[in-house]
């Protein structure tokens, strides 16, 4: 799908310049709605269009932000006025964005009885909100952490991208990051030129008793001009199977857009990978090593673990055995 629409939006881009403004050349989609495709376009100013067939819905202006706008409008094929919901890119930095937008759509219309209407309004707002959320260039550190974790779901995509994705998903706002139905894991990711800390976000956070076979995993990073770039890394991960639109929305989440014009400025080097079971030997503080009376009336506290005082790590084998072991269970 990702590539068809690639390929017909460098068809129309190719084409001969457009001498009305208002004129849109438009190519057919495999995807239709109604009994009409659902079609691409690209107008004289060069930007992208997808629309969408749809019925029973009267005309309406345009609406939205200057980078993703919608409006109902009658559009002519073959000599013949049907309506459809055109969704425009307003900004050219945005093109590989919308067409994530048009993947999200084809997909979720294959799969809903609502109108056609209704799945392009809901999808266009929740891309809006990504939009909002995510940021131009992450900061440092939360690009470090997101390698981590695109590191570690790329490990477990090994074995089944979907039940990997499925384990990640929802948890930017979860107490860990990889939640799975026999274990529980939480990543720590830090670069090698700062201190061999870890930080603890909360009493819960490596408490056993909340979460199955929990597993603290650390990544440790080096900058390097020629390593994979975030671009990559997501791209990597959807062409080993990992569901598209679920990635680059939890990916969102954590302040990145997948297809924007980043530059990719944040390449890092996975140079060690290390885990612990948390169990009895871990050095943490939960609420239950606390007396009733602190618990009553402590509220939220986060800490530093000195990495240098863990216990023995897993070995290799051993980790590479968990992560194998929890993808094909999960699948079971």
């Amino acid at each position: 799908m990702k590539s068809q629409i690639e390929s017909i939006y460098a068809y129309l881009n190719a084409g001969e310049p457009l001498s009305d403004v208002e004129d849109v050349a438009t190519f057919p989609l495999d995807v239709s709605v109604h009994d009409r495709p659902i079609l691409l376009g690209i107008d004289a100013e060069k930007r992208r269009h997808v629309l969408i067939p749809i019925e029973g819905v009267g005309l309406s202006n345009s609406s939205g932000t200057s980078a993703l706008n919608m409006s109902v409008t009658d559009f002519k094929t073959d000599g013949r006025a049907s309506r459809y919901a055109d969704l425009v890119c307003g900004d050219q930095q945005l093109d590989t964005v919308f067409e994530n937008l048009v993947v999200d759509i084809c997909e979720r219309l294959a799969k809903s009885n609502q109108s056609s209407i209704a799945i392009t309004r809901q999808t266009l707002q929740e891309w809006r909100d990504l939009l909002l959320r995510s940021t131009a260039t992450l900061e440092r550190p939360e690009a470090i952490g997101l390698v981590g974790e695109l590191e570690i779901l790329d490990r477990l995509a090994t074995v089944d991208p979907i039940i990997a994705m499925d384990m990640w998903k929802d948890s930017v706002r979860a107490l860990h990051d990889f939640r799975g139905r026999n274990l529980t894991i939480e990543v720590k990711a830090r670069a090698e030129d700062s201190k061999p800390e870890v930080h603890i976000h909360g009493l819960n956070q490596l408490d056993r008793h909340l979460a199955p076979r929990l597993h603290l995993i650390f990544v440790g990073l080096r900058e390097d001009d020629e390593a994979t770039g975030l671009e990559s890394r997501i791209a990597e991960l959807i062409q080993r199977g990992v569901p598209r639109t679920p990635l680059i929305t939890e990916v969102a989440r954590r302040g990145y857009l997948y297809g924007r014009e980043h530059g990719d400025p944040h390449r890092y080097a996975v140079c060690s990978t290390s885990a612990w079971m948390v169990d009895e030997s871990f050095p943490r503080v939960t609420f239950d090593v606390l007396p009733s009376f602190v618990q009553a009336c402590i509220g939220e506290v986060n800490y530093t673990l000195d990495q240098g005082s863990f216990p023995a790590a897993l070995s290799p084998g051993a980790l590479n055995n968990l992560l194998e072991e929890v993808a094909e269970a999960d699948g079971s």
